[in-house]
């Protein structure tokens, strides 16, 4: 495993296994072809690319985060400077909620979802200075963000979930 200082891994949707089998190219759909790539740019060379795409995002992100006072959350900043156009150069369309989702009589204030569908993934994206695991200081909502993510997903029909500070990205499932 010290192959992969950077991920750590915890539950059992992904096992030490799985990584050594993708990062020796095992795994279905690791050819350039699987990914609609021309042969001469494989999947290293998208990855370089998008990886040069996302430090600047990043730089860009880090810099105007300086420059908030300390006690904004930075909601909106990491919301529209980093982790929307992160998720879009991974791929994935991110589209704001207007209104909380109500589930068994219970409002959960949910941010966005992966695309327009009702049931596409939820996807909850807070500032950076909020802790995923802490309920914020105002006491709204009243889970953390992590927490209600995870309510939300055992009370629902949705299997999984993003929630994100900017700094941390959870995949979380329903673990009813």
């Amino acid at each position: 495993m010290s192959e992969f200082s950077g991920v750590r891994i915890e539950g059992g949707l992904l096992g030490p296994d799985i990584l050594e089998k993708l990062l020796a190219g095992d795994l279905p759909g690791q050819k350039p072809e699987d990914f609609g790539f021309n042969s001469k740019r494989g999947p290293v060379e998208e990855i370089a690319a998008v990886f040069a795409d996302c430090r600047k995002y990043w730089e860009a992100f880090q810099s105007r985060l300086q420059r908030l006072p300390e006690s904004d959350l930075a909601t909106s900043i990491t919301r529209d400077a980093w982790a929307i156009p992160f998720f879009s150069l991974l791929g994935i369309e991110v589209r704001y909620q207007p209104r909380a989702c109500e589930v068994d009589g219970m409002n959960f204030p949910i941010s966005h979802r992966m695309g327009e569908a009702e049931d596409a993934p939820p996807v909850h994206i807070v500032g950076a200075r909020q802790e995923l695991g802490r309920v914020p200081a105002s006491g709204r909502p009243r889970l953390a963000p992590h927490s209600l993510l995870q309510e939300y997903l055992n009370r629902s029909e949705h299997l999984w979930g993003i929630v994100t500070n900017g700094l941390t990205l959870r995949l979380l499932r329903d673990s009813t």
